[in-house]
């Protein structure tokens, strides 16, 4: 993995899970659970400081990359990074016995699913549309409707509005032949 819009927060400490951190990469982003709170600060301050150091060397090299690497450290509203722009951070299955999106328990028939856009759990019925993602190198992957919508409208509000139906009835094409 490479260290460049690598990035690791501590959030806000919620008396439910304190220990935890996240990992964010365009590739693959996590969240990570320390044995202590000491633990994690720890182990957030030794990664923040390993990224900073790699960055540092690199600057010798090319300080445009350096520059780019720095942009891709701030958070999504300061970046102008846009849904599935980057891989998510899954919300752990055993957090969640509902959908977050329809709020229907999940059962043995009503499977957990997670949307690849927000990292959201959602049950199938909420998850039925799919979607090309940038970090993904825009293969079409499950999203959940309201991903789906803000990616749709996000594709068309820079570029031509009235071809959004066009484009959601050949997506939708594309779901249909694929699971035939």
């Amino acid at each position: 993995m490479t260290c460049n819009p690598f990035q690791v927060s501590a959030p806000a400490a919620s008396e439910e899970y304190p220990m935890d951190f996240n990992i964010i990469s365009p590739v693959r982003s996590c969240t990570l659970r320390a044995q202590t709170v000491a633990e994690k600060e720890e182990w957030v301050r030794a990664i923040q400081e390993a990224v900073k150091a790699h960055l540092k060397r690199k600057e010798t090299f090319s300080h445009a990359a350096y520059a780019s690497a720095a942009a891709g450290n701030k958070s999504d509203s300061d970046s102008g990074e846009r849904l599935g722009d980057r891989a998510p951070i899954w919300v752990p299955d055993k957090r969640v016995t509902m959908c977050q999106q329809c709020h229907s328990d999940f059962t043995f028939l009503v499977r957990r699913h997670h949307c690849r856009a927000c990292g959201r759990v959602v049950c199938s019925a909420c998850s039925g549309s799919e979607a090309p993602l940038k970090y993904r190198n825009y293969d079409a992957s499950r999203v959940c409707e309201t991903c789906y919508e803000d990616l749709v409208q996000g594709m068309y509000s820079r570029s031509n509005p009235s071809r959004k139906s066009e484009y959601t009835y050949s997506l939708h094409s594309q779901v249909s032949s694929r699971t035939r």
